[in-house]
């Protein structure tokens, strides 16, 4: 690389162009910081500061002081450090350069805590974190938002550890509220808005246009899946990468069309809520536990409605994400208490355990946590499941919207199991499955192809609980079409995709239950917002969600879904009658990969069944 920049750097200075050479420079200088030659690294930017005091623009200026700047907080001289960050951030605020002056405030921070002044290194990273926030909260649409959340995680990361370490708790808790999904809590905290309610009818003819080619090239792909040969120009490959550039392009198109919708422009912030506003929403029987992984330790808040503790726990990230991929790579069922099970429980659990008194406690996972069931973690003699009562929360701070969306359970249940899909294999007991469990609330089931899309949107909002079987489909590219596979008819294609959910009334459901795979997983942002089937159902309207993390076996899926129901039916709260049906399941079908799968999300319905006197 140097090599290359030493020859560009010779060309620019040829044809006489000092921006361009003064970048080349800017590279050089990098390279050599990053091989530990640092005098050779300050030589070149500083000759870059020199070529640009007249021709270029203040940001880029700023950029290279604060590259001068960090090469001198790594040789440890922080005074020069400091001078040159603090002449970055000045050339950032005459140029109004935002994101310029929160990185300005990061480096400073950065090189306050370096020197050990981590009162002061605090302070600036509020102030970084406060510019980033301001610039989250008028981007407006999510999908600007979530790029802005991301280049903010780190700074989060290094507040919240000097919180811990400052012993400022609750700040550190209240950070990592503000760090997670900001998204989903915007949404649920305004009027919901049409993403199609733009003002520019050109716009809505393109969506439209899309819309269908997308549809009729899914269901080309359907139609060539079993008969295509590979290579052939109608391979199903080469159909694949149509479709995901569609798709790129209608994630597009719906941001620019929020862009252009007075309503998103209208769209308010909600903030996190803090410490003391969480304790009182609690009851007395429940325990919040919520965690925040960081490049080097991860943290465990435990709440509950009079006591708080901040627990740092030494392992890190990257040792949970191997930990929680090679579990759920599931290369042997022969092992009822996996070692990453085991290990993830002496990481996450046992230096928590002495907090832990009440039997329903609400997870808030946090980063790869998200891909964890924290039932099936053990200590090689008990599951975590069989102690506690277990749900999940995407934070803290929506605890107040999944509580007004609480309904009192009905009996109306919508059942749809759609088993065989074209070019998908057939899901044998779906249909006797959905039968089963109708029946315990007097309803017709609907199967093959009565169970369509068409179907689900017109009566959902009239259903109280809502039931589909089917399988389903993560769209890692695009999350926004990850799907569960309907049946089509001549209005819709049968494929229930994210983006549609999220146009759902289910303001009188207060179930919703996903018996397909990886339900409950989507793509994962660095500001821990996930954009997935799960999530969407509870922007509908829904308190609560029933959905997989990973791919299931039919059978033992159908069991359990039927046990848990009948549990249902018989006065148990919502997370009590999971936790019996993964409890019984596991006498026939031992090993987690079986039975834990399954996860509840929002309101695990304890206070309902307490208030019924079940």
């Amino acid at each position: 690389a140097a090599d290359y920049f030493t020859q560009t750097l010779a060309v620019w200075r040829n044809i006489n162009d000092p921006v361009s050479e003064s970048r080349a420079l800017r590279k050089l200088g990098m390279i050599y910081s990053l091989q530990g030659s640092k005098k050779e690294a300050l030589a070149n930017l500083e000759q870059a500061i020199t070529l640009t005091k007249t021709v270029a623009a203040p940001e880029f200026r700023a950029a290279l002081l604060s590259h001068i700047g960090l090469v001198y907080n790594s040789l440890s001289d922080y005074r020069q450090a400091l001078d040159y960050h603090q002449q970055a951030l000045a050339l950032n605020r005459s140029a109004g350069n935002v994101q310029g002056i929160s990185s300005a405030l990061t480096s400073i921070g950065s090189t306050y805590e370096s020197q050990g002044d981590f009162q002061q290194a605090l302070g600036f990273y509020r102030q970084a974190i406060d510019v980033r926030e301001r610039m989250r909260s008028a981007a407006r649409v999510e999908e600007l938002q979530l790029g802005i959340a991301g280049q903010t995680a780190n700074i989060y990361q290094y507040a919240i550890k000097l919180c811990v370490q400052l012993n400022h708790t609750a700040q550190a808790f209240d950070l990592s509220e503000s760090a997670r999904a900001r998204s989903l809590l915007d949404q649920l905290g305004n009027a919901r808005i049409s993403p199609l309610g733009t003002t520019d009818p050109q716009l809505l003819q393109q969506e439209q246009t899309l819309r269908a080619e997308i549809s009729t090239l899914e269901r080309q792909a359907m139609d060539e899946r079993d008969t295509a040969q590979p290579g052939t120009e109608t391979s199903p490959a080469k159909r694949q990468i149509q479709l995901n550039t569609l798709q790129a392009k209608y994630d597009e198109l719906l941001t620019r069309l929020k862009v252009t919708n007075p309503e998103y422009v209208a769209m308010r912030t909600v903030a996190p809520l803090t410490l003391a506003e969480i304790q009182r929403l609690l009851d007395k029987d429940t325990t919040l536990l919520s965690y925040f992984t960081t490049f080097d330790k991860t943290f465990a808040f435990i709440i509950t409605r009079d006591s708080f503790h901040a627990v740092s726990l030494p392992v890190r990230e990257s040792e949970l994400r191997v930990a929680v991929q090679t579990f759920r790579s599931f290369a042997s069922l022969d092992d009822l208490h996996p070692q990453e099970l085991r290990r993830l429980h002496g990481w996450l659990i046992k230096p928590i355990k002495p907090y832990l008194k009440t039997e329903a406690v609400s997870v808030i996972p946090h980063g790869v946590l998200n891909y964890l069931p924290f039932a099936t973690l053990t200590d090689g003699q008990r599951y975590f499941g069989d102690e506690h009562r277990l749900s999940y929360l995407p934070s803290a701070s929506v605890l107040p919207f999944i509580q007004q969306k609480r309904k009192l359970s009905g009996g109306n249940l919508l059942a749809l199991a759609q088993s065989s899909p074209p070019g998908l294999p057939v899901l044998q007991y779906a249909d006797s499955m959905t039968a089963e469990i109708a029946k315990l609330y007097n309803s017709t089931p609907l199967h093959g192809s009565a169970a369509t899309e068409s179907v689900l949107h017109a009566r959902a909002s009239d259903s109280n609980i809502l039931f589909l079987a089917a399988h389903a489909n993560l769209n890692s590219i695009s999350p926004l079409f990850s799907r569960i596979f309907l049946s089509p008819d001549k209005v819709n294609d049968g494929l229930l995709e994210v983006h549609e959910v999220y146009r759902l009334n289910l303001n009188n459901t207060d179930l919703v239950v996903l018996s397909a795979c990886q339900t409950s997983v989507g793509r994962h942002s660095s500001g821990d917002d996930i954009i997935g089937l799960n999530r969407a159902f509870i922007y509908a309207g829904t308190p609560t969600v029933v959905a997989s993390l990973w791919s299931v076996k039919d059978l033992p899926t159908g069991e359990l879904m039927t046990v848990f129901f009948k549990n249902l039916r018989q006065g148990m709260s919502k997370a009590a009658a999971l936790q019996a049906a993964q409890s019984k399941t596991r006498e026939k079908y031992r090993h987690p990969y079986y039975w834990g799968a399954f996860v509840l999300t929002g309101d695990p319905g304890e206070k309902h069944a307490r208030a019924a006197g079940r």
